[in-house]
């Protein structure tokens, strides 16, 4: 859990310190940073907590974008530079335009 000892570190924290704050030994810390133990979600509370910080940052998710964003994200969608400015484009069109041109190419009827 590299994303755990550059938390720590980035907060000044020693290992000792982080034990503390967190009622755990710092050989316990030291092994869960370096991959050696995996920590119970209990631990990684505590160590969220004492660190403020999520679950997710210290075992470094990434988290999918919300499905309402409006912008699509070239890596959930393996979308090109051009497919991404084609898309902000087509949205970019009214309403009618963009079903026009759907409708001029045959889409699927789920698409109009």
């Amino acid at each position: 859990m590299e994303n755990l000892k550059k938390i720590r570190k980035a907060r000044g924290l020693t290992l000792k310190k982080l034990g503390e704050m967190t009622d755990v030994s710092e050989s316990m810390i030291q092994m869960v940073e370096s991959g050696a133990r995996s920590p119970s979600f209990e631990l990684l509370l505590k160590l969220g907590e004492a660190l403020d910080c999520s679950v997710d940052e210290l075992i470094d998710i990434k988290r999918e974008p919300d499905s309402s964003d409006n912008e699509p994200d070239s890596d959930r969608y393996n979308m090109s530079d051009k497919d991404l400015r084609f898309v902000k484009w087509f949205r970019s069109l009214p309403q009618e335009k963009q079903k026009a041109i759907l409708i001029s190419q045959d889409a699927p009827e789920d698409l109009l």
